[in-house]
């Protein structure tokens, strides 16, 4: 029996190169593994797509979070643009766009003024 799926094996292994670079921005296996659940060996398969074997062996969200947040959102903007989109980070905690510094800065001048 074959399972009809909505990607390709061209996009699965794209995935699978995103998973390669998402470990390298990590610094690599050994060092990706010290920061999640699984060995440097699963993570390799994981980046596999070379060997049939690993075809359908994929890296688990769980796993891909933890090297988020280590080495970036390498696979994830990646990810977004294969479905269509686009990977956009949410502003840091306290970060002001560059319009409202300047309003910001020209009420405080204003303030000291006595306006």
């Amino acid at each position: 029996m074959t399972t009809s799926r909505a990607t390709s094996d061209h996009q699965r292994a794209a995935l699978k190169g995103l998973v390669r670079r998402q470990v390298k921005a990590c610094g690599g296996q050994e060092s990706a593994a010290t920061i999640t659940r699984v060995g440097p060996k699963t993570l390799s398969d994981y980046g596999n797509a070379h060997t049939a074997k690993y075809a359908d062996i994929h890296m688990p969200l769980d796993v891909l979070m933890d090297l988020t947040l280590d080495g970036g959102p390498v696979a994830l903007i990646g990810l977004c643009r294969m479905a269509g989109g686009a990977f956009v980070p949410l502003p840091q905690p306290g970060w002001l766009p560059q319009a409202s510094v300047v309003l910001a800065l020209t009420q405080l001048t204003k303030l000291r003024e006595g306006d």
